[in-house]
């Protein structure tokens, strides 16, 4: 079968174009090599900020919702004391329980009680806190505040340095010839402390000490205008009561059980800074107690104000127990036939 051909078409002829028509491609020109800056070479990017039509109040407020989480996240907030999972923040206990009760008056007691009250309703509801004192600490220190405020009046000084002269410092075995010492420089009797020790503690003895005989032979020896007078006084109330003048007292000082034998000095002889009397131990430890019209009131109070001049002594002070009774009190006096001149 013959193809049949259309003859009204007209095969295309090939033509070759010259080499300056524009529609002959020409090889590009090669580059320059890129530099090694990095700071990027071209337009400065556009603003991220959406252009657009603003927002609704509506939009905006869901926009804040969706924000609020991761927010929140990124800056917590500090919560308010005593709000839940966090304990209220303690304050600095404003009572110091190592302060001593003579130092303190009658309005600064009733503040010390309010507040320990106080707190110890806060240690009911909350773990106590090491830094601050015990619950122990402070219901022994609220039943010595207001032990103190009901029967004792004995204020404590300030020093061991206001009496016009050194007190004698010593121990137990030194109490008698101590209490002497300060007694005589109440009389203004001139005294050698390190001799009359010397000649009224003996040398031998498993835990020798000073006594009455030994003392009043000391002062013999001395050659000082002073004898000791024994007293028939049975109570601790009616020694405070005794006319004016110097008394050494002799306690017996019960603590834990364990008898303890000790002296000390009272002066009922009315002072400008202390017109009832005053009581001196011989601890180092241990301030003089300036005696108030209350502690002459009953027997109680008079205890309480002997208590409070021991104090200062160890086996008192570690003890959880203690009593403590008359063993016998001697007046000293100055012997006026032996008077020297006061200086």
């Amino acid at each position: 079968m013959m193809e049949e051909v259309d003859e009204g078409f007209v095969q295309p002829r090939h033509r070759t174009l010259p080499d300056n028509h524009p529609c002959v491609l020409r090889a590009m020109p090669q580059l320059p090599p890129p530099t090694t800056d990095p700071t990027p070479v071209g337009p400065r990017p556009t603003d991220p900020t959406p252009v657009g039509p603003r927002p609704t109040d509506d939009t905006l407020v869901d926009q804040q919702q969706q924000r609020a989480p991761a927010a929140a996240a990124a800056h917590p907030k500090r919560k308010r004391a005593g709000s839940a999972g966090h304990a209220p923040k303690r304050a600095r206990f404003a009572v110091n329980v190592d302060v001593d009760i003579g130092t303190l008056g009658a309005k600064q007691i009733k503040h010390d009680i309010a507040a320990i009250k106080a707190e110890l309703k806060q240690r009911q509801r909350a773990d106590a806190v090491a830094a601050l004192p015990s619950a122990k600490e402070l219901n022994k220190r609220l039943r010595d505040l207001q032990r103190w405020l009901d029967t004792g009046g004995a204020i404590m000084a300030k020093s061991r340095t206001g009496e016009g002269y050194v007190l004698a410092s010593g121990d137990c075995r030194s109490c008698v010839p101590d209490a002497v010492w300060n007694g005589a420089r109440e009389l203004k009797v001139a005294l050698s402390l390190r001799r009359l020790r010397s000649l009224s503690i003996p040398k031998l003895g498993i835990a020798p000490e000073a006594s009455w005989a030994s003392t009043m032979d000391s002062l013999g020896k001395l050659g000082a205008p002073l004898k000791l007078v024994r007293l028939g006084i049975a109570t601790l109330l009616d020694v405070l009561k005794a006319p004016p003048g110097i008394y050494i007292v002799r306690l017996l000082v019960v603590a834990d059980d364990v008898d303890n034998m000790h002296a000390v000095m009272l002066s009922t002889i009315p002072e400008e800074n202390t017109p009832h009397g005053k009581l001196i131990d011989n601890s180092p430890k241990q301030k003089p107690i300036y005696l108030e019209a209350k502690d002459k009131k009953s027997k109680k109070t008079a205890r309480w104000a002997f208590e409070s001049v021991l104090t200062g002594q160890v086996v008192v002070a570690d003890s959880k127990e203690r009593r403590i009774n008359l063993a016998g009190v001697y007046r000293l006096d100055r012997t006026p036939e032996l008077r020297m001149e006061d200086w």
